[in-house]
């Protein structure tokens, strides 16, 4: 299996393991993280129109992680996966930023539906 592929479950495998210790806000980065390395994998191996990761890794403009999703979208063809995959990414994007930059605090359940929502996120890539 690919690194990129084992990073990503790991990080899903760390979110749920440190909500099991109790560390809510701490799981929300990881939720985040799968999603967003499952999408640069999925870009690598597009059947149609791959990306490679030297390529998603060069790009040097503001914001390389919508840069990530741009092509993610770009490649989807059901209007309905890529609405359901924008919602996702929105919310755990911006759960993932609340996590590590401000005072914030998350519940249990928050976390709980930051790893749902990765898993969802994940299957529109399939």
């Amino acid at each position: 299996m690919p690194k990129i592929k084992v990073k990503s479950l790991e990080n899903l495998c760390a979110a749920q393991k440190l909500i099991d210790c109790g560390m809510y806000t701490t799981s929300i980065h990881c939720s985040y993280y799968s999603s967003f390395l499952a999408m640069k994998h999925f870009l690598n191996n597009h059947p149609n129109k791959s990306l490679s990761y030297a390529d998603q890794n060069s790009y040097s403009g503001k914001d390389s992680h919508n840069y990530i999703y741009d092509e993610v979208i770009k490649r989807m063809v059901n209007s309905i996966d890529i609405r359901d995959l924008r919602v996702q990414f929105r919310k755990l994007k911006a759960d993932r930023k609340r996590a590590d930059y401000s005072d914030e605090q998350f519940t249990d359940l928050e976390s709980l539906d930051n790893i749902e929502r990765s898993k969802k996120l994940q299957a529109k890539l399939k």
